[in-house]
C-alpha cells in the first residue's frame, strides 16, 4: 500500500481539528436537552451510574431503556466527572412541547434558563460532558473515513480527504457530533469497522483482522442494533474469499474470529432481554413502551413520498427535535450534489468497465461496502414498516457515513479535469464548512430564544458587582451610556444604564427596581420605575434560580444638570406599599440603595 506523504498527513490532522472546533461550537451553541431523545440518554446514563445495573423497559420509565448498554457505559464515565447533586441545569420540561400546534415554542423541549449556559455546571456540565464524548467519537469517525479511502483508493489519497472533508462538513454530522446521543459511539465502532474490514478482504489469510473486525462488529452491536451491517458484511466478505481461495480452513478460522466475539460481547445481552421480555430483542416490550410512535395504518406510497423527502433532508441538516430546517435552496444545493454524483459513479463504472477484477482487493472492497448501505437502508425501510416518521430521521445512516461519502467524493471527482479534481473538491468543502459553521447562529440560536442571558454574558459587564437585594436578588453589575445633543458639549441629555439582575432564590413577587439621578444635594433630577423584565413578560416570579437578566433604564436629563455633581443610586421596592428592600454588600447590611459612580465623574 502507498503511504501518505507528510503533507497529506498534516491535511488529515488539519481536518480533524477544524471538525473538532465546528463541532465545538455546535454543542456550545445548541440548547441543553434540544436533540432528538438527549434527555433519555442522559437519563440511561444517570441510572446506569446511580445504581450500578441496567434499566429495564417500563412505559413509565425515559424512552431508551431498550438500548444496548455499550454507548452509556462509557457516557456514565464521562458525565461521573460533574457533581449532580447541584440541579443547575436540570431538564424542566416545556409544556407546550408537541403538544400545541402553531405555538412559538411547540418544538422546544425543556424551559431554558441562565443555568443552562457557560460556564457549566451541574447537570449542564454532565450534560455537556456527554456531548463532548460524542464530539470526540466524530472526530475519529473524520479520521478513520480518511483512512478508508486511502485504503481503497491508494493512488488517489484526496479521495480519502475529500470524503473525510465532506463528511466533517455536513451539519447534521455535526449537529450529532455536538449533542449526547449513541449514534456517535455506532458511527465510530461502524467507521473502524470498515476499515478493519476492508484490510482482512486485502490480506484474508490473517486470522488476528477477522478477530479484530469480530469484536468491532459485536460492539457496534452492543452500542446500537442497527450496527448489525458491519457483521453482515463481514460474514458476506469471508465467504466471498473462502469462495475464492476455494479454502474452508479459511472460512472456518474467519468464522471463529467473527463469531467468538460476537458470543461473548453481546450473547448476554439478548440472554437477559430473552429472561425479562421473553424475547431476545425485548421488541414486544418495546412496541409497548413506545406505542405513540408505532404505525397505526399501512404505509402507503404517499407516506413513502414523506419519508424520500425527511430522510434525505434529515441525513444532511434537520435540527432540534426535527424541527429546526435549512432553507429549501441549501436541501435543492445537496440533491444537486447527489444527483450529480450519482451519475459521475454510473459514467466511471462504463469508463472502467472490463478493466477492474471484481475478485480483487478494490473490487470486493467497493461491492462490500455498497452492499452495506444498501442493507442500512433497507433496515431503515423495515423500520418504518412498523413506525410513524420519528423513524424516518437521515442519522441512521451514519453507520454508513463514510462508504457513502467515499462515492459521493468518487462520483463528483468523475465531472472536474484532472488538474481542478483537487482544488474543487477542496472549494466545496470550504463552502460546505462556511455553511456549516453559520448554521447554529443563524438558525438555530433564533429557534430557541431566551429571555434571560448566558452566565458568560457577566463577564462583558463594564462594572461588577455583588450586592444582595432582600434574600433572593442579587445585582451582579450595571453598564453606563450617555448620549449629546450638542457635539461640543460634553454634557450628556440622557443616560442608558443597564442593570443586570440575577435572583439566587425563588422571588415571590414582581418587585418594581427604581434608578434615581440625584445631585449633591440629594435632590432626584431624574428617575426611571419598572419591573425588570416584565417588558419581555418576563417579571422575577417567572426567573429560575440562576436566571440573569438584563434591565434597561433611560433617564432624560434636564439641559443645566451638571453631570459631574450627580450620582446614580438603585433600589427595588414593592409598589403595594413603598417599602424597599434592604440592601446587604459584604455579608453586612448597608441600607435600602446601591449607589452607583456615573463614568463621566
Amino acid at each position: 500500500m502507498k503511504r501518505p506523504t507528510r503533507q497529506e498527513k498534516w491535511v488529515l490532522k488539519l481536518l480533524v481539528c477544524l471538525f473538532a472546533v465546528t463541532a465545538f461550537f455546535y454543542s456550545v451553541t445548541i440548547p441543553a436537552w434540544e436533540a432528538p431523545d438527549e434527555v433519555a440518554h442522559f437519563r440511561f446514563a444517570t441510572f446506569l451510574l446511580d445504581n450500578s445495573r441496567l434499566p429495564d423497559q417500563r412505559v413509565d420509565r425515559f424512552g431508551e431503556a431498550h438500548q444496548p448498554p455499550f454507548y452509556y457505559t462509557l457516557a456514565a464515565i464521562a458525565i461521573s466527572l460533574a457533581d449532580r447533586t447541584n440541579p443547575t441545569g436540570i431538564w424542566v420540561a416545556n409544556p407546550n412541547f408537541m403538544r400545541l400546534p402553531g405555538q412559538l415554542d411547540n418544538q422546544i423541549n425543556a424551559i431554558h434558563s441562565s443555568s443552562d449556559t457557560f460556564p457549566y455546571t451541574g447537570h449542564a456540565l454532565a450534560l455537556h460532558l456527554g456531548r463532548w464524548l460524542s464530539l470526540l467519537c466524530m472526530a475519529g469517525v473524520i479520521w478513520l473515513n480518511v483512512r478508508l479511502g486511502w485504503l481503497i483508493f491508494p493512488e488517489r489519497m484526496w479521495l480519502g480527504l475529500a470524503a473525510g472533508g465532506i463528511t466533517a462538513a455536513t451539519p447534521q454530522f455535526l449537529f450529532i457530533a455536538g449533542v449526547m446521543n449513541n449514534d456517535s459511539l455506532l458511527a465510530l465502532l461502524t467507521a473502524a469497522g470498515w476499515v478493519a474490514l476492508v484490510r482482512a478482504i486485502d490480506a484474508p489469510t490473517q486470522v488476528r483482522r477477522w478477530w479484530l473486525l469480530g469484536i468491532l462488529a459485536a460492539l457496534a452491536l452492543l452500542t446500537k442494533l442497527s450496527g448489525f451491517t458491519v457483521g453482515l458484511m463481514a460474514g458476506t466478505a469471508l465467504l466471498w474469499l473462502s469462495r475464492r481461495e476455494r479454502s474452508w480452513a479459511m472460512l472456518g478460522r474467519g468464522f471463529v474470529g467473527l463469531a467468538v466475539p460476537a458470543l461473548f460481547l453481546t450473547g448476554w445481552w439478548f440472554v437477559r432481554n430473552q429472561t425479562l421480555y421473553g424475547d431476545p430483542l425485548g421488541l414486544t416490550v418495546y412496541r409497548t413502551v413506545f406505542a405513540a410512535n408505532s404505525r397505526s395504518t399501512p404505509l402507503d406510497w404517499a407516506e413513502l413520498g414523506q419519508f424520500v423527502q425527511i430522510h434525505f433532508r434529515s441525513f444532511w441538516g434537520q435540527f432540534g427535535w426535527m424541527g429546526v430546517l435549512m432553507p429549501g435552496w441549501v436541501y435543492t444545493g445537496f440533491l444537486f450534489l447527489v444527483v450529480a454524483s450519482g451519475l459521475g459513479i454510473v459514467l466511471h463504472l462504463i469508463r472502467v468497465r472490463g478493466r477492474i477484477r471484481v475478485d480483487s482487493t478494490y473490487g470486493i472492497s467497493l461491492i462490500i461496502l455498497a452492499g452495506a448501505i444498501l442493507a442500512q437502508e433497507l433496515f431503515v425501510l423495515w423500520t418504518i414498516t412498523g413506525c410513524n416518521q420519528s423513524c424516518f430521521q437521515g442519522r441512521y445512516l451514519f453507520p454508513v457515513i463514510g462508504p457513502l461519502m467515499l462515492f459521493l467524493a468518487l462520483g463528483l471527482s468523475h465531472w472536474l479535469p484532472t488538474r481542478w479534481i483537487r482544488p474543487g473538491l477542496a472549494g466545496l468543502i470550504a463552502g460546505l464548512f462556511l455553511l456549516a459553521v453559520a448554521i447554529p447562529p443563524w438558525l438555530i440560536s433564533p429557534a430557541y430564544p431566551m429571555l434571560s442571558l448566558p452566565k458568560w454574558r457577566l463577564w462583558t459587564v463594564d462594572e461588577w458587582l455583588d450586592d444582595l437585594y432582600g434574600e433572593s436578588i442579587a445585582l451582579r453589575g450595571y453598564d453606563i451610556a450617555v448620549e449629546s445633543n450638542d457635539s461640543s458639549s460634553d454634557q450628556p441629555n440622557q443616560i442608558e444604564l443597564t442593570l443586570y439582575w440575577q435572583v439566587i432564590d425563588r422571588v415571590d413577587f414582581d418587585y418594581t427596581a427604581f434608578v434615581h439621578l440625584q445631585n449633591s444635594g440629594g435632590q432626584t433630577i431624574a428617575q426611571s420605575d419598572k419591573v425588570p423584565g416584565l417588558d419581555g413578560n418576563f417579571p422575577f416570579t417567572r426567573w429560575r434560580i440562576g436566571d440573569i437578566v438584563a434591565d434597561r433604564h433611560f433617564l432624560i436629563l434636564p439641559q443645566e444638570t451638571l453631570p459631574t455633581d450627580t450620582t446614580l443610586r438603585v433600589g427595588l421596592y414593592d409598589y403595594r406599599t413603598g417599602q424597599r428592600l434592604p440592601v446587604t454588600s459584604a455579608g453586612s447590611i448597608v441600607g435600602d440603595v446601591v449607589e452607583l459612580i456615573p463614568t463621566w465623574r
